[in-house]
This record gives C-alpha cells, structure tokens and sequence, in this order.
C-alpha cells in the first residue's frame, strides 16, 4: 500500500514538472514571438509631413510614422482622423512617453510662435515641442515678437546665445548680410543676428554680389556660395548646402547633388571645376578622384529625402539616384552603376 501511494506521487511530481516546463517553454515562445514582431516593425519613414491623429492623441508626422507606433504597441495605435489632433487630445497618456513623439518634419520655413517665447520653423516643429512638453501651444502665425528667442530676428546684447535658435529648414533661398556673407535663408541669418555681438541685417534678396566686402564670417552655417569660397580651406566643412539633386559634373569626373556641393569641393580643392550639367558621361570617371589629391573627401555627403529607389549595379537598392552617386564615388573600385529605376528584387 505505501509502495503504491509513492507511486502515485512520484507521477503526480512528475507530470507537474512537466507541465512547468512546457509553461516555461510557451512563455519563452510568446515572448521570442513578441521580440521578434518589434524587431520587424519599420524604423525608418519619408520626410513628408501629412499629419495624422493616433488613437493616443499623438500627432504623427504622417501615416508611416502611425504604422510604426501600431506595430510596435501590438495594434493598440489606430488613426483617428487625417490632420493634425485638436489641442484636447494632445493631453493623452502617450504625453509622457516622448517615444511616440514624431521625430521629423518638412524643411519648409512658415514660423510660428508658441506659448514658450519660442519661434518654430513651422507647425510641425511646434506639435513635437507640444509633444514632448503638453504646456507647449501655439499663440500665432508668425515669429515672435521676443526677439531674444527668435529664430529670424537680432538678440538682445546681454540675452545670451543660449536663447537663439540653432535650428534651419535646410532650403536654399539666399540672402546677404550686411557682413558680406551670403546666408542659406532669413533662418540663417536670424541666428547671425542673433549670435552675434555686432549688427547684421539683411542687405538684399539674393547672394551677395563680389563687390560687397565684410569680414570671413565664422558663422558655422554660411552657405557654400562664390562669396564664401574665399574663406580659409579649415571652414570648408562648415558649409551648408541645400538638399535639392541638380546634379553638376566635375573637372574630377564626380557627379555632385548641386552646384553647391561641387563649391565645398572646390573650397578643398581649388583646381576642381564644374565640367558641365547634370550627371558625368560616365560614372566610371569617378577613379580620377582617387588617383588625384581629391580623394573621398570631395564626395558629395548630402542628398534630398526623398525616397525615389534605384537598383545598384552592386544588387544594393539605394533611396534616389543621389545616393548611388554617392556610394559611386566612395568605392570608385566597384564600378556602381544604376541597374534599375526601382528597387532591386529580393530574388
């Protein structure tokens, strides 16, 4: 009798250790399974700013940035509606959770002022300021009127530097300071202003013309223009160029996005000329930049975000006919051509 009540107990342990294991085992798999649905959620989006409304009251740059917060929150994330949320919504818990904040906006400059003193460069810049602090709303159209947090007018002398803007949509509408300089846009030139100890004010629309004088600036955003390429070969790096493909052929056989990026190279280095418009005959003549003094250095580093795929010869997909110029001229060696105007099979 007692033999047998051990055996009966002996299963009993031992079907309870089983069914332990298969428990641990079917969370190790829910969890596995979970792991690996976040790691094949997007991580990357387009550069348009459509926003739409999530279910939890976060404005999204637009419906690639939602999928991806729906993805990663297991579809709890729907779309509410096109547009931006009302002021009302903006209050929800994705609030204090600045991961479900949009992260990018379109580089289109049409200020406006929020509750901060702050000037944005647009609407969207301000909605991911609100994001990531709910006291943030917007009072106008327009910069604001407190200069010593504007982005577009001069600084109060004792304000600081601290208090300027240090951020620009990257789009090229030039202007010229009274300095001689030749700034990207009025953005630009308002952190000049605002920076700067002396007065800089806007002489013209337009690039200076050569005959205007002023010192080299050392203003980190001075746009790569013929005003600027006088300037010590050390601040090459620190030109700027906007981020538009109107391809230019070099003297060196290197297709550049612009003429600006062809300038930063003949900033580097002065015998570098533009051969002619758009792409080089032949990218093949991209070795030359090796075998002479230009070397990656006078690569282009800056192409528009605009997702446009084109097939490598290489079998590598890149996002726009820019980006494969570029990976051209980095690895002259491979020989990378376009294949394809779309992105290469997955075959």
């Amino acid at each position: 009798m007692k033999l047998a009540t051990r055996i009966v107990l002996a299963a009993i342990a031992v079907a309870a250790v089983r069914a332990s294991t298969l428990d641990d085992v079917s969370q190790t798999v829910v969890e596995s399974a979970a792991d690996s649905a976040s790691a094949a959620c997007p991580d990357v989006c387009y550069e348009i700013y459509k926003p739409v409304c999530g279910s939890d009251g976060v404005t999204y740059s637009n419906d690639c940035f939602l999928a991806i917060a729906q993805c990663n929150s297991d579809g709890e994330i729907t779309q509410v509606s096109d547009g931006e949320c009302s002021s009302a919504a903006s209050s929800s818990s994705a609030g204090d959770n600045n991961s479900g904040c949009p992260e990018m906006c379109t580089d289109i400059y049409d200020p406006v002022c929020g509750s901060d003193g702050i000037t944005y460069s647009n609407d969207c810049y301000l909605s991911i300021a609100a994001c990531s602090a709910s006291e943030v709303a917007k009072v106008s159209d327009g910069a604001c009127p407190d200069s010593s947090k504007s982005s577009g007018e001069a600084s109060a002398p004792d304000a600081g530097s601290a208090a300027c803007s240090d951020a620009c949509p990257e789009i090229y509408s030039p202007v010229c300071g009274s300095n001689g300089v030749t700034y990207s846009n009025e953005c630009f030139l308002g952190i000049a202003q605002c920076t700067s100890q002396s007065e800089i004010t806007q002489v013209s629309d337009g690039e200076c013309s050569s005959s205007i004088g002023g010192e080299a600036s050392t203003d980190d955003e001075i746009v790569a223009s013929s005003s600027s390429l006088e300037s010590e070969a050390g601040s090459c790096d620190n030109l700027v160029c906007p981020m538009n493909y109107a391809p230019v052929c070099g003297s060196n056989g290197v297709t550049y996005s612009n003429t600006c990026m062809l300038n930063i190279a003949k900033c580097k280095d002065a015998s570098i000329t533009q051969a002619g418009d758009g792409k080089c005959a032949s990218l093949e003549g991209n070795t030359v930049s090796s075998a002479n003094s230009s070397s990656a250095a006078s690569c282009p580093d800056v192409c528009p975000d605009i997702y446009s795929p084109v097939c490598g010869s290489d079998g590598v997909t890149y996002s726009n006919p820019c980006s494969l110029s570029i990976a051209s001229c980095l690895h002259p060696e491979l020989n990378i051509t376009e294949a394809a105007e779309d992105s290469c099979s997955d075959e």
